[in-house]
């Protein structure tokens, strides 16, 4: 038996489909199915799921969703028809909750990732997406197998989202960043 070297890529491509060959397919129908029918789409999330969040934003925003990242300076305020996707690994951090009540009493419809199907996070969503990443052996730190999940998770959403708008790659083009 061959031993496997620290950092080896492939021990994450492992875990990773570990994590998605526990994830409920009918669940990303429904999420894929709520951000289409956003009027607009907020991001949040905390450290690194907030950085996956924003990433996901960009994404959105490229298709032409108008999307904003909570806490941004640049953000209007939330209202009946729009969508918060929450990133929140526990689901029970106390600002991430605080965002979702404030979401849910303006109106607005919460969807979660989370790694937990009972935290308080994913019980207040109308749409939740459980990434299992307690259920897979990791060997790395902290949250990365939830975040790197959820990234992935979440750009193919965007894949899924560009297809069904019928998007091309020229007009997605067209959204991206200029003035780098």
């Amino acid at each position: 038996m061959t031993q496997v070297a620290a950092g080896d890529p492939r021990v994450v491509l492992g875990e990773l489909a570990s994590v998605f060959d526990r994830i409920d397919p009918q669940d990303l129908e429904r999420l894929a199915d709520t951000v289409l029918d956003a009027a607009r789409v907020f991001a949040a999330g905390q450290g690194r799921s907030g950085l996956v969040a924003a990433a996901f934003a960009v994404r959105l925003g490229h298709l032409g969703k108008e999307t904003h990242v909570v806490g941004e300076a640049t953000a209007p305020a939330v209202g009946p028809g729009d969508l918060v996707v929450v990133l929140s690994r526990s689901g029970t951090k106390r600002i991430t909750l605080h965002q979702v009540q404030r979401a849910l009493a303006a109106g607005a419809h919460v969807a979660a990732l989370c790694a937990d199907a009972h935290a308080p996070l994913t019980r207040a969503a109308s749409v939740a997406v459980v990434l299992p990443v307690r259920d897979v052996q990791t060997r790395q730190h902290a949250g990365s197998l939830f975040e790197q999940a959820a990234l992935i998770l979440l750009d193919s959403l965007c894949w899924r989202l560009q297809t069904t708008l019928g998007r091309t790659y020229a007009e997605l083009a067209a959204r991206h960043d200029n003035l780098q």
